[in-house]
This record gives C-alpha cells, sequence and structure tokens, in this order.
C-alpha cells in the first residue's frame, strides 16, 4: 500500500510494530526567469533506497516546494530509523532560471538510485524556454529544448512561443516552469516535489486493547485496532487451562484501515471459573497471526468448588483447600506447553491437600482441580 505525500507531512509506524518500506523522492521544479523571451527552470531530482525495515516512530516528511519566476524549486527529504541505523534521503530542487539562461536540474544529495533533473531551455529570440523534466525512477529528467519542456516523471512547462504568451508551470512531481515570450506573459513556476512511501510488509493489526468482564451467564469480550492491514477477520478463541483453545466465533475485520476500530463479541457459553481469551487475526490471504491472551472469572456459574492455592508462588508445597464434595478429587498439574506433570486423586469428602512440587522445574504451571465433570484452574508460579 503506498501513500503518496505531495506537501509536507509526518507519516507514522505504529508503537510495537515495524514496517518494510521503499520510499521515493522527487525534488520540485524551478521556476522559469523574469525576463522577454526568458530561460526555463530546471527539473527535481530522484532518490531512492531499497527495501528498509522502520520501528515505530513518526517520521518528517518534507517536500519541495516548487519555485516561481526566478526563484529555485526546494529540496524533498525525509529521514527515517532503519533497522541499519538513520537513513536520509534527499532529492535536490530545480534551480531557477536567470533571464534568458535556462536553470540546470536538481543534484540527487542522498540514497541510492540517483538520478538528475533535467536542465531548462535557454530563451532565444521572442521565444521563451522549455523546463526541464523531473528525473525519473530509471534514468536522467529530459532536457528541455526550445520552448518544448523536457521529459520525464514530472514533465518541464512548455515555454511561450509568441508575443504576450507566459510559460507553463511544472508538472508535478519536480517539473521545471517554461520560460515566457516577449510581452506582458509571466513565466511558468516550477511543480511542487513528491515523496511516495511504500509498505511492502507490516503486522497485519496493531491492537489497542483487548478486555472481558462477566456479565449474567455471558462474558462479553471488547478490543480495539489503531491500524489494520489486509484483516479478513478475528477469531475469538477460548481455553478452560490457558493452554488449550477451540474457536468460539469470528468477527469480520475492516480490510485495510489506519483509523481506530471498536470490536465487540459474546461467549454465551463459558466455562466455570477463570475462561482464558486470544485472537487469531486472519489476513485476506489466509496468513493467520496470535495476539495477547486474557482471563475473565466467571462466578456466576461456579457450583461450589471454590479452590483456593497458596501460597503463589511456592518453592515446596502448595497449599490447596475447596467446598465439601462427595466424589473423589483428581488434582493435575500442567506445565506450559500442555504436558502433564503431576497426577493426584484424594478421597471422597476431603477438602484440604498439601501437594509437593519442589521437583518441578521453575516456572510456570497450570493446576487443574476436578470432581466429576466440574473443574477449576489455577495458575501458580513454582520458584
Amino acid at each position: 500500500m503506498s501513500q503518496i505525500f505531495n506537501s509536507s507531512g509526518t507519516w507514522t509506524v505504529p508503537v510495537g510494530y515495524s514496517a518494510i518500506v521503499t520510499v521515493q523522492v522527487w525534488g520540485a521544479g524551478g521556476g522559469g526567469g523574469n525576463s522577454n523571451h526568458a530561460g526555463g527552470g530546471g527539473g527535481g531530482a530522484y532518490v531512492n533506497r531499497g527495501t528498509m525495515t522502520v520501528p515505530s516512530g513518526t517520521y518528517n516528511v518534507t517536500v519541495g516546494v516548487g519555485g516561481g519566476p526566478e526563484v529555485n524549486g526546494t529540496n524533498s527529504s525525509i529521514t527515517l530509523n532503519t533497522s541499519t541505523g538513520m537513513v536520509t534521503l534527499t532529492a535536490g530542487g530545480g534551480l531557477a532560471a536567470i533571464g534568458s539562461t535556462g536553470g540546470s536540474g536538481g543534484t540527487p544529495i542522498a540514497g541510492t538510485n540517483l538520478h538528475s533533473g533535467g536542465s531548462g531551455a535557454n530563451g532565444t529570440g521572442i521565444i521563451g524556454g522549455g523546463g526541464g523534466g523531473s528525473a525519473t525512477s530509471i534514468s536522467n529528467g529530459g532536457n528541455a529544448t526550445g520552448s518544448t519542456g523536457g521529459t520525464g516523471e514530472g514533465n518541464g512547462g512548455n515555454g511561450g512561443t509568441v508575443n504576450n504568451q507566459g510559460g507553463q508551470s511544472g508538472v508535478a512531481p519536480g517539473g521545471g516552469g517554461g520560460g515566457k515570450a516577449n510581452g506582458t506573459g509571466i513565466s511558468g513556476s516550477g511543480a511542487a516535489g513528491r515523496i511516495i512511501i511504500t509498505v511492502d510488509q507490516a503486522l497485519p493489526i496493531s491492537l489497542l486493547s483487548f478486555s472481558g468482564e462477566a456479565q449474567g451467564h455471558h462474558i462479553n469480550l471488547s478490543w480495539s485496532t489503531a491500524t489494520e492491514i489486509n484483516n479478513d477477520y478475528m477469531a475469538v478463541e477460548r481455553s478452560a487451562d490457558g493452554i488449550n483453545f477451540s474457536e468460539i466465533g469470528r468477527v469480520n475485520g475492516a480490510g485495510t484501515s489506519y483509523d481506530v476500530h471498536r470490536y465487540h463479541f459474546t461467549d454465551a457459553a463459558p466455562v466455570n471459573g477463570l475462561n482464558y481469551y486470544r485472537l487469531r487475526q486472519v489476513d485476506i490471504d489466509g496468513v493467520g497471526s496470535y495476539h495477547k491472551i486474557i482471563s475473565v472469572e466467571m462466578d456466576a456459574l461456579r457450583p461450589g468448588i471454590q479452590v483456593k492455592a497458596y501460597p503463589n508462588p511456592t518453592s515446596d508445597f502448595l497449599s490447596l483447600s475447596w467446598d465439601s464434595h462427595a466424589e473423589p478429587t483428581l488434582i493435575r498439574v500442567f506445565d506450559m506447553t500442555g504436558k502433564e506433570q503431576m497426577h493426584r486423586v484424594t478421597a471422597a469428602g476431603l477438602t484440604q491437600y498439601s501437594l509437593p512440587v519442589s521437583q518441578l522445574s521453575n516456572g510456570t504451571y497450570v493446576l487443574q482441580v476436578q470432581h466429576g465433570n466440574i473443574n477449576e484452574v489455577i495458575r501458580f508460579q513454582k520458584y
């Protein structure tokens, strides 16, 4: 996706994200001379630099201003913080004609793939000189001949050819202005420069927030995005243990957008206790990526396990307690890959248990306490 700047402004990569981009820069064109049979102004230069990885930030974009009669076109430039350091791309503006003498084309100053602007033609006899063409991405701008403007990415304006005829202004981006003929006409102005930033690759969505709230027997989820690129839909996935997730619904995305969008989804059938949720974003090409995990506790559905685990974190024992229950209690511990590390079964009616965890490696674990078909999940830290 390309963003075209015909005037100065800013360009932003959202916080926490990076973009692979290519940038093209054209300088502005110079103006025609300020005399009879005036010369044409020079065209703007062109630079770019292959693909660059640009981190989050707001970058100033300076687009050159075309010159009026006997006023030079100004430079266009942008400085980016890239994975290889600061990179500045600057394309020089074309010089204005002085009297009947055509102006020189702009010079590339910083970047790669450098091309100069074309020179304006001199004014002769009663005609005005044509303005030089701005450079293209593959060659220097064309030099003007006679009253005909030079060709290029932005053609130069033609000069006047009869008495009292003015010169034409350059054609954006960066064409030089043509000179006037004899008499009362005026010379043309140079065209403004241009900068084009093309995003070749970026993360599909920039997630601003993701939260959930239990209401009655439902859990309402809300999230918002700052930017979306080719975002087809977002799948909502739920887990009872924070490890094994399954999809419970989808919400359509906004495609490509740089505006804030807010989304909502209701889980009408949450599990008892903690519910874990994550978003899986899928772009138009079918490529998916995962975003942050949140947890929401559903107290309204609990039938009475009410598991407590302490101390947490712990190094030796995890003391467990739960409400009285007529069935045996199944206690299981999983690591974060979903592999079971411990398995215990207590007698029916027991409401407390001291679980030895010293043999576990340091890290985060998932504790599952189950009575029949009712279970509750708690995460704990072993140190």
